[in-house]
């Protein structure tokens, strides 16, 4: 009894919280936590160096768990008052938490499943055969069917009078899977205390403990399924150098505070490619002023242009009055765009004439057009390669006619 006391004294003096699990994407950090120890009140928050930062806390933790009864003859006659302790469990625990129930000797068998619906019939199945119990093996067994449940918080409660004949595995086998997979595990315990160190042991190290007394356990238990919570809150944290961001879970009980570590993974700071950033962010801001001066010069020499354009020395008007300008002694004139007069028509060829002015006289060459110039009458079928104009004449292009008009003062 001296040693179950001193472990129970141990367990006080070194009650603390565990993270169960910390999850994150782009926006969003989830951070769960389970207590080594049964706590009726608690707040959490969550620190970054002074700053509080606003979380969610939703204390409702889902659970899983296995109900591993010994059914080794040793056990037989505390049966009726373990199949009674088995259905005031299940009586007791709400929707949030999904149990199985399995006997153990020599191996596990499962008499209800995780998702099955609970038999009171169903307890008949359990009962006291086995004549060798290894115990750490089919707790073992148990973790595994336990850690394959997509549930956060697991618990094991072994019923047992401790008694063991384990030869492949051992007490530190059993502790190091519980903590591996973060499986608390709940012990209650029948018949001789020096025998319960078997599994009181394990309880205690994952965070749970040993009860012999029956009632008090039915008390108690319940607690361990509702000693956690989840912790959601922004991930807007400043990059960092490293990539991760300390911070620091606060969470206040009745007569207690307990505090933890923990890391988030934030965006590193990329010294290199910051320098590289702003490199591109000058030839960037370089470029845009570059083509702003060329701009602004090159509308400045538009306008100098436009301002220096001299006025018409003479016209061309056609029919319907409107007016070709010409503005330089040698002009061409043609249906293509690359004419100093540009006329659309059929009868226009792509470069139809030159008009031009020498020893102040103007003059029309035609630049072997299809359908010919004529000056006061339509083209001849003999073609003039260059014919004399004076102010007043009619200007022939093919069949369209045109006014020459000479710009005087």
């Amino acid at each position: 009894m001296r040693f179950l006391f001193l472990m129970f004294l141990f367990n006080l003096l070194f009650a603390d919280i565990k993270i169960l699990n910390l999850e994150q994407n782009y926006t969003k950090t989830k951070l769960s936590f389970v207590f080594d120890k049964p706590q009726n009140f608690f707040e959490v928050a969550i620190k970054d160096n002074n700053k509080t930062i606003n979380s969610k806390v939703n204390k409702k933790v889902a659970n899983v768990a296995i109900v591993l009864v010994d059914t080794s003859l040793s056990m037989k006659k505390y049966f009726v008052n373990i199949k009674s302790v088995i259905k005031k469990i299940i009586e007791k625990l709400d929707s949030n938490t999904k149990i199985a129930i399995a006997g153990f000797d020599n191996d596990i068998k499962i008499i209800k499943n995780f998702d099955e619906n609970f038999l009171y019939e169903e307890l008949d199945n359990l009962s006291p055969k086995g004549k060798v119990t290894e115990l750490y093996k089919s707790s073992i067994n148990a973790i595994n069917l336990l850690k394959n449940q997509n549930i956060l918080r697991k618990v094991l409660i072994i019923i047992s009078d401790g008694g063991f004949e384990d030869t492949a595995y051992s007490v530190n086998d059993l502790i190091d899977k519980a903590k591996k997979n973060n499986v608390i595990i709940l012990s209650l315990g029948y018949g001789n205390s020096v025998k319960l160190q078997s599994i009181e042991r394990p309880a205690i190290e994952s965070g749970g403990r040993l009860w012999i007394k029956k009632e008090k356990f039915l008390k108690e238990f319940l607690s361990y399924f509702k000693n956690g919570a989840d912790v959601i809150f922004e991930n807007n944290f400043e990059a960092t150098k490293d990539g991760m961001k300390k911070l620091l879970l606060v969470v206040k009980t009745d007569n207690n505070e307990f505090k933890k570590d923990f890391f988030v993974k934030v965006d590193k700071i990329d010294n290199e490619n910051k320098n590289y950033i702003y490199v591109i962010l000058i030839l960037v801001i370089l470029i845009v002023l570059i083509i702003l001066i060329f701009y602004k010069r090159k509308t400045q020499k538009q306008n100098n242009i436009k301002l220096a354009t001299p006025k018409p020395i003479a016209f061309l008007i056609d029919s319907a009055g409107k007016k070709y300008p010409i503005i330089k002694n040698n002009i061409s004139i043609g249906r293509n765009k690359e004419n100093d007069i540009v006329i659309e028509g059929s009868f226009i060829s792509n470069f139809h004439a030159d008009i031009l002015l020498k020893d102040n006289q103007f003059f029309i060459i035609d630049k072997n057009s299809t359908n010919g110039v004529g000056v006061n009458s339509e083209p001849s079928t003999k073609k003039s390669t260059q014919s004399k104009i004076d102010d007043g004449d009619e200007i022939y292009l093919g069949p369209m006619k045109f006014k020459f008009k000479i710009q005087k003062g």
